[in-house]
């Protein structure tokens, strides 16, 4: 195996960087805060220069090494133990980001860049990690008791440790498959994988994410943090009606949060009239999929789940692909699309007259509204999953 050159200058900068910190500590730093400022100065650098891609690889190195570097001497230092938690919350971080680059340098080095190794992996995500540092150093101040409980962050240190297990051998197993990258069509080398992990899990990579994120506010001992984590689920309902899926979800799943939309005004009405309907577990708005681009209303990578209840049947099939790519901005890597609808020869099919066929399986209700009928065998906009990288599974009920 040839390693490509940025993998050995990503390995020896990190390394370099932390025997040059362990220099500087033994022999001129006597103030673990000096590594702090070095470490802020390292981050500005890090987001604001213009530099080339084998230099920003040395710089997002170092940046790592410095802050596993940092957590290292503060899980370590026996003068500020405010430090110990948050030391091994750094040394978790900086080796997932790290080795998110090494994985796909070594599995994918075709997609390899300095993105690969996730720093700039999305607003929502550094928010979500500043929020816990907030809570920890606040719980630390007010309820210092909250951050002594031994057991439950070596717990918290063996999930992330076995969520980077999960993940990196994800990434193994899919090899030229996998990527930090969103693809917007099928390549040849998307495959469908289903040897190693992926055997006992569909989503072995996303798994393994939230057993490492998890982990690491069962680290801080952070409470609220690992709730949010744990149970902040987004669905998006596409098509909603007057919300028959939205209020049974909502009571077997209280966690969740849903996004709903529906062509019809009068449909959403009817959803925000309901007595069940709670504004801060669900948000139903008006949404033509085929012209309105739903990152105007959602944010992007922002869905886990998303429902098409007889809905891509209801639209023209030349808008379909449109429909699917909308949806598929929005969604979070590893999300799940659940789809029903309409199969060739159905009943419903059966009982159209001829006077409402328009074209071959698309028929024309009284409403005007469309019905079209899929069939997997010899249908071209079931192909339509396969062309924007969709993996796509049949349930035949018969």
């Amino acid at each position: 195996m040839t390693f490509p050159k940025h993998l050995i200058f990503s390995v020896f900068t990190f390394v370099s960087t932390i025997l040059t910190c362990k220099f500087l500590l033994k022999w001129y730093i006597s103030d673990i805060y000096i590594l702090f400022i070095v470490l802020f100065v390292t981050f500005v650098v890090l987001l604001l220069a213009p530099l080339p891609e084998i230099c920003g690889i040395v710089v997002r190195s170092s940046f790592l090494a410095i802050v596993f570097f940092t957590g290292f001497c503060g899980c370590n230092s026996d003068h500020f133990e405010i430090f110990h938690l948050f030391g091994w919350y750094l040394c978790v971080l900086s080796t997932f980001h790290f080795t998110e680059f090494i994985a796909i340098a070594v599995c994918n080095d075709d997609t390899l860049s300095i993105d690969s190794f996730l720093l700039n992996h999305s607003v929502e995500y550094w928010l979500a990690a500043i929020l816990s540092w907030v809570e920890y150093f606040v719980e630390y101040y007010y309820f210092s008791s909250l951050k002594y409980i031994a057991f439950i962050s070596k717990c918290g240190f063996m999930l992330t440790i076995t969520g980077e297990v999960v993940r990196k051998l994800a990434i193994y197993t899919a090899g030229k498959g996998f990527s930090h990258l969103v693809s917007t069509k099928r390549k040849e080398t998307h495959k469908l994988v289903t040897t190693g992990v992926y055997h006992f899990w569909r989503h072995p990579a996303y798994l393994g994410w939230l057993l490492w994120s998890v982990g690491t506010q069962l680290i801080l001992c952070n409470p609220v943090c690992f709730v949010g984590y744990s149970y902040g689920k987004k669905l998006l309902e596409c098509g909603c009606g007057v919300g028959n899926l939205i209020f049974p979800l909502l009571e077997y799943f209280p966690h969740l949060f849903i996004y709903a939309c529906d062509f019809s005004l009068r449909a959403v009405n009817y959803v925000k009239s309901n007595e069940r309907f709670d504004e801060r577990k669900c948000f139903p708005f008006v949404c033509d999929l085929t012209k309105d681009s739903l990152k105007n209303l959602i944010n992007e990578t922002d869905v886990d789940v998303c429902t098409m209840i007889f809905l891509l049947s209801a639209i023209h099939p030349a808008n379909i692909p449109a429909v699917l790519r909308n949806v598929f901005k929005v969604l979070k890597a590893g999300a799940v699309v659940f789809v029903r609808d309409y199969g060739l020869f159905d009943h419903a099919q059966l009982r159209f007259g001829r006077g409402k066929k328009m074209e071959e399986n698309l028929y024309v209700r009284q409403d005007g509204t469309f019905a079209y009928f899929f069939s997997e065998g010899n249908d071209d906009y079931v192909d339509k999953f396969d062309n924007l990288s969709l993996q796509y599974h049949t349930n035949e009920q018969m």
